[in-house]
This record gives structure tokens, sequence and C-alpha cells, in this order.
């Protein structure tokens, strides 16, 4: 983590106090993120020290994405193995034939298979990884977590249930 401190005159002309800027940058191999930021007056000495142990606004850090590589099947055994950040979004864009091509020409549309990342790059390197397997070796893998070979998706589309009241 680096450290960044910038001073700044007077934080208006009615107030003669110096501010002090805190910025903690988290560096990393997708860029710099800021973590925190941390403001301090000088109106005494004992407010000074407080105000840079307590930070008065801090930043949240950045949202955590997850990343799903699937395998999608279709009744005939036809296989498909893709990578989304968003797996019911984009699962509801098999079922839907959202785009022409494979998935929908070969209604390839149940999900039988996912694993979750936290990076993009882990991922991306799984989906070429499963995508190089052979049939016999991504079917042995779609058994270990799903032997009936059900459609993992099912029921997440459904419209919930309304409940009338005969008043």
């Amino acid at each position: 983590m680096r450290q960044v401190r910038i001073r700044q005159g007077p934080i208006s002309e009615k107030c003669s106090e110096q501010a002090v800027i805190t910025l903690s940058a988290v560096v990393n191999h997708s860029g710099p993120f800021l973590e925190g930021v941390i403001l301090s007056g000088g109106a005494s000495a004992a407010a000074d020290a407080r105000s840079r142990r307590t930070p008065i606004f801090v930043m949240r850090s950045p949202r955590q994405h997850r990343y799903s590589v699937y395998i999608l099947g279709s009744i005939t055994g036809t296989l498909y193995v893709g990578v989304t950040g968003n797996l019911q979004f984009r699962v509801r864009q098999h079922k839907d034939h959202t785009f022409r091509g494979f998935t929908a020409e070969y209604e390839v549309n149940r999900l039988l298979y996912y694993e979750t990342f936290g990076e993009v790059i882990t991922a991306i390197k799984r989906e070429k990884q499963l995508k190089g397997w052979r049939l016999e070796k991504k079917i042995a893998l779609i058994e270990t977590m799903n032997p009936q070979w059900r459609d993992l998706s099912k029921g997440w589309y459904d419209k919930p249930v309304r409940q009338t009241f005969g008043w």
C-alpha cells in the first residue's frame, strides 16, 4: 500500500486552518483503487489528533465481481462452454435465444455445470481449459456436480406466486 500526503492551504477565506488530505491507494494488477480519504483540520491540537485517527470520509473498496464459467447442454447431448459476469442474465439470454448462433441453432439452453471465480482472468483461463477438453472429460465433470443432468437454472425465472385475498 502506498500513502500519499497532500498539503493544502486554507480551506476557505474565512478559515485559516490547514487541511491535510491523506490518500491510501491500493495498487494491484488491475490498477490503483482509492481505499480511504482522511480529512483533518487544525482547530485545536486535540481536535486535530482526533480527526487524524477518525476518518471523516472513507470511500468503499471496489465492488467485488463474480465471474462464472458454465456448461450448457441440449436434450441431444450437445455441450457449450462459456464465461460471464452475470450467470442468471446470460443463461436467460441463451434460453430466450437473444442471439442467433450455436446455442440457439442447437437448442443448447440447460445449465448443467458452473464454477464461480473472483478474478476474470482466472475464469477465462478455466473456460479455455474446459473448451480444450474432450467430450468425455466434460461429461465426467458435469456428473461430479450434477449426475442427473438437471437444469440448474430451473426456478430462476419463475414468476412469484400472487396471492389474492377474497375480501
